[in-house]
């Protein structure tokens, strides 16, 4: 048996398909501390984890060849181990991409002999060794997601990473509305009876005020800045903004049965809903003013 402490050699067990040879790996995250300014931005925190190549002045990600005694995703923990002394969560099963690409000694090759199929996985680090199998040939680095693309040498590279920064933005996104179904109701001295303050906020709400009827739900999705939430004034109105940007003034809802459920993306103000069963439901990538 092998032990931990040694890394994996040669390609007596290496995989191969259609005269690829197939290779895993993964690209190791983790997110920053939280300090002010970077708490609704998802590439200020994220960090990403690169190791030094040999002989070259670029970074890579962890990768190497996926064997036949293994599945992909254990192949891609495996290098993730051995060439950067991390170990992780796999994010999920299915790859950011595959990508066809040669190996380094071959760059300048015709033949189809170097030719590798790369798949690339999402790993949460869990765990950072002081030592690893090979520390001696790697080094490892953590960067910002802006300093990683610089590092890219390859485009594929930039494509894993992309794709990377989708699947966890999506990933926030199903997280934080399984969280607001389960989000305590809060209440303050002058709160009615069954009002809901459920906002789940990755940016600053600096006023929400005057729910002043039972029933009242305010269940904002916030990523942006939400500046002045106001007067919701009869029963069961409700204010469910997703918000990715910043709503500056969201004012006056002033009848029964008022909706305003708008899906923001980027910068809206919004007044003067002042009839019964008004709804006001955009999908807004731009501004609304």
């Amino acid at each position: 048996m092998m032990s931990c402490s040694e890394a994996r050699t040669g390609r007596h067990r290496q995989r191969y398909k259609d005269q690829f040879r197939l290779v895993s790996g993964c690209i190791p995250f983790r997110f920053g501390e939280v300090v002010q300014g970077n708490i609704c931005d998802l590439e200020k925190r994220l960090l990403v984890l690169m190791i030094s190549s040999p002989n070259h002045k670029d970074l890579v990600f962890p990768k190497g060849g996926w064997e036949e005694d293994e599945s992909v995703t254990d192949a891609a923990c495996r290098e993730a181990f051995e060439e950067a002394g991390v170990r992780g969560i796999i994010l999920r099963e299915e790859p950011l991409g595959e990508w066809e690409f040669r190996s380094k000694s071959s760059q300048k090759s015709c033949s189809v002999r170097g030719g590798c199929r790369g798949y690339m996985f999402a790993l949460e680090v869990t765990e950072e060794l002081d030592s690893w199998p090979e520390q001696a040939i790697y080094q490892r680095k953590w960067l910002t997601t802006d300093d990683a693309f610089k590092f890219c040498r390859y485009d594929w590279m930039r494509e894993a990473l992309e794709r990377l920064l989708r699947v966890l933005s999506v990933g926030r996104i199903e997280e934080t509305m399984e969280e607001l179904v389960k989000f305590p109701l809060l209440s303050g001295p002058d709160a009615r009876a069954d009002q809901k303050l459920s906002p789940i906020c990755f940016g600053t709400t600096s006023s929400v005020q005057h729910l002043d009827r039972v029933d009242q739900k305010l269940s904002p999705i916030c990523f942006g800045t939400i500046s002045n939430v106001q007067h919701l004034d009869r029963a069961d109105q409700k204010l469910s903004p997703i918000c990715f940007g910043t709503i500056s003034s969201v004012q006056h809802l002033d009848r029964a049965d008022q909706k305003l459920s708008p899906i923001c993306f980027g910068t809206s103000n919004v007044q003067h809903l002042d009839r019964a069963d008004q709804k006001l439901s955009s999908i807004c990538f731009g501004t609304t003013i």
